[in-house]
């Protein structure tokens, strides 16, 4: 005998489907059972067997009970049913003879009892870890399939079926037929899910009803199925003037579940009817402010669907906080689990740093005290202007109108660090920085080993002057280079140097001129190394890069430390400094731990004097820490290495630390006394094109040019003998 398979059109339906397509189904053998007894109601005994043990049980088990898969528990049931239907039945309305209807029902019995134990056995010895746990896995499988409501009662059906109606063709023709419609055809099922489908294809009527009120101003509704639903449309309520915002959707079991936001104040009851329309033009709702949310950090939940408004790292979205919009920038995002009413399920939790509120007036971000209402709307900042490019600013928020400047005055007197991997565009915002400051009359001392900044300064102070100027000290100390003779406790020309570059700071700084570059590597400096013997050095030791960087940093500090001053005098800029100002453990003698420490309590000691420095670096670890720590403002640019990671975390926080190693391109993370925004922010940095023709070209002819010193004569022949190449 066949076996009828779960068919999937069936499988396909929710619950409550199955039960109404069940109930039609034994309404249609109620008819039929007119045509097999006379009557609706089939009477008792073999009969109706077919109807009460036989179709009743198989539509039972196939459409509520065992949709899907069948349990040994199920496959008990079915076996016990079977047993006492086949063992209580009367075989005297047979139309069969009485031995064959005696045994048929012998063998059901029989079946039945073997399935009994089975299945008993797969529940009493699930969790045995021996033979008998082998046994019961066995048994389960055995149960599982034999014992399946549309085997047992399938072979019932036409047994009893046919000792009942024997003597009748037709009606037992029409009985089997009835099952081969009903487990084979499934007609209803198929209607069922035509209607679904064509249902779906409609225009969708958006609404349905409060299910659950959360405190506060959050409502939980369940819509009609097929709404096609859109985080932040207007959700209103019949009977009552309030309106309230979608800022969350799940969809279970077709039917979304939405979480609508209220108005501050505005309350909805449990069984209100809601209706929903699409969202307002501006923008977009995101989600709403979450649990978790700080003074400082906002928590966004949202649904997986708002990444389609555009949600990214470095965006902006407002909240309101006291009826104003507070803008906060997006720094992280993780999928977290969430239990709810109707089961487990994954949201978005996004986390924002709060800016503040900004000030059309100033352009400012201003303070914004206290947190956002929890439970309201978040909009993501989509309708901002593009940004553009600013004179006074040095960036913008990435996608908005929104620029940060930098206070000069700030950020040189209290030093600025810009920290970030090589070809991310730390010297083109150095060389901006360097033009604002000449622009505004500071003067600027630039320590440069690449050999960059003299051509990207020209006319200012180009190559050929910044080759002059090197020139010139060379030519008036080269002389005492290899002398070894001590004079005023010193051999070499370190003393004849510090001279000549405390003679050329002097007059810099006197000056009307801005610029001054000077790349400590070009010079030739040697000096005493040990103590003396009659008169001449026993050793001779060159000064590197670090110890000139300290002897500029130290002449600068005696040149400006006769004026107090709040405002900016004098910046110094150290290019490459990992090899200017290095780490302790990066230097090759004490001498240079030495000169480290000296170029740092120079610029310790410079603030209020208005002198300050701009350290520019792709190694971070290899840094001197005691210049870095003074570094009140900080521009961290993408960075991998750990060292400088964990750095800008005690400055920016980890949140904004985690983003350095995936930041673009010319944008950056700002913070610190110098910027116009009081938290960390990522700017898209200016594009240096566009800063030249918009800034640059209208100020660089109002700077005086630094000029090369007067012709240099040349060496004596005297001196050329001293000269060792």
């Amino acid at each position: 005998m066949p076996s009828p398979r779960r068919a999937p059109a069936r499988t396909a339906l929710s619950q409550p489907a199955r039960l109404a397509v069940a109930i039609a189904y034994v309404a249609l053998l109620l008819i039929l059972g007119l045509y097999l007894n006379g009557r609706f109601l089939p009477p008792f005994g073999l009969p109706g067997l077919w109807f009460y043990s036989a179709f009743g049980v198989l539509i039972l088990g196939e459409f509520i009970i065992e949709p899907f898969f069948t349990r040994p528990a199920d496959a008990l049931a079915s076996s016990i049913a079977l047993v006492i239907g086949c063992a209580s039945v009367s075989l005297a309305g047979a139309e069969i003879k009485h031995t064959a209807a005696a045994t048929g029902r012998l063998i059901y019995v029989i079946v039945g009892l073997v399935l009994i134990v089975l299945s008993v056995s797969a529940i009493t010895f699930k969790d045995r870890t021996d033979r008998l746990g082998s046994l019961a896995a066995w048994a389960a499988g055995v149960s599982g399939r034999v014992g399946q409501a549309r085997w047992v009662f399938s072979a019932l059906l036409f047994g009893a079926g046919y000792a009942a109606f024997a003597h009748s063709a037709g009606k037992v023709a029409a009985l089997y037929l009835s099952w081969f419609v009903i487990f084979v055809l499934t007609p209803l099922e198929f209607v069922w899910l035509w209607l679904l489908r064509r249902r779906a294809t409609m225009p969708p009527k958006v609404g349905g009803v409060v299910e659950l009120v959360e405190d506060p101003g959050i409502v939980i509704a369940r819509l009609r199925r097929g709404t096609n639903v859109k985080l932040g449309m207007r959700a209103c309520f019949k009977g009552s003037v309030v309106e309230g915002v979608v800022v969350d959707s799940t969809s279970l079991l077709d039917e979304p579940r939405v979480r609508i936001a209220l108005p501050a104040g505005e309350t909805a009851v449990i069984g209100a009817v809601v209706e929903v329309s699409d969202p307002p033009q501006g923008d977009p709702i995101v989600g709403f402010v979450g649990e978790g949310t700080t003074l400082a950090d906002l928590l966004i939940d949202t649904a997986p669907m708002a990444a389609d408004a555009g949600l990214q790292e470095g965006r902006l979205v407002a909240a309101s906080i006291s009826g104003r919009d507070v803008l906060y920038q997006i720094t992280e995002a993780l999928i977290a689990g969430q239990r709810a009413d109707a089961g487990p399920r994954d949201v978005v939790r996004v986390t924002a740093r709060k800016l503040g509120i900004w000030s059309e007036h100033h352009t400012v971000f201003e303070n914004a005290a206290w947190i956002p209402t929890p439970g309201s709307p978040v909009r993501l900042l989509v309708s901002a202007d593009a940004e553009h490019f600013s004179a006074p600013e040095i960036g913008h928020v990435p996608g908005t109108a929104y620029g940060v400047r930098v206070d000069l005055d700030l950020a040189i007197t209290h030093n600025t660090a810009i920290l970030g991997i090589l070809g991310v565009g730390k010297t083109h915002l150095a060389w901006e920085l360097v033009k604002r400051m000449l622009a505004y009359g500071t003067k600027v001392v630039i320590l440069d080993i690449t050999g960059q900044y003299s051509s990207h300064l020209d006319p200012v102070c180009g190559p050929a002057v910044e080759q002059a100027i090197a020139e010139d000290l060379r030519f008036r100390t080269i002389q005492h280079l290899d002398d070894r003779s001590v004079r005023n406790d010193q051999a070499g020309n370190v003393v004849e140097f510090h001279d000549a570059l405390k003679q050329l700071l002097t007059d810099f700084i006197e000056g009307d001129e801005r610029l001054l570059i000077l790349n400590p590597n070009r010079f030739e400096v040697s000096r005493m190394d040990g103590k003396p013997y009659s008169g001449q050095a026993n050793s001779m030791a060159r000064l590197t890069m670090v110890d000139v960087t300290r002897m500029v940093a130290e002449s600068l500090l005696a040149l400006v430390d006769d004026t107090f001053s709040d405002t900016a005098r004098v910046c110094l800029v150290l290019e490459e400094a990992h090899s200017l100002v290095p780490e302790w453990n990066s230097t090759v003698n004490e001498a240079e731990r030495s000169a480290v420490n000296g170029t740092a309590r120079a610029i310790l000691q410079g603030r209020k004097y208005g002198l300050g420095c701009l350290l520019i670096t792709q190694r971070t670890a290899n840094v001197t820490k005691s210049i870095l720590n003074q570094c009140n403002t900080i521009v961290g640019m993408r960075i991998y290495d750990a060292t400088g990671m964990g750095f800008l975390e005690n400055y920016i926080g980890s949140a904004h630390a985690r983003l350095l190693a995936s930041l673009p391109e010319r944008h950056a993370v700002v913070f610190g006394r110098a910027s116009s925004c009081n938290a960390p922010i990522i700017l898209r940095l200016n594009d240096a094109a566009a800063f030249d023709s918009g800034f640059w070209r209208d100020q660089v002819a109002e700077i005086p040019p630094t000029s090369a010193p007067a012709a240099t004569p040349p060496a004596s022949p005297e001196a050329d003998d001293d000269i060792p190449f």
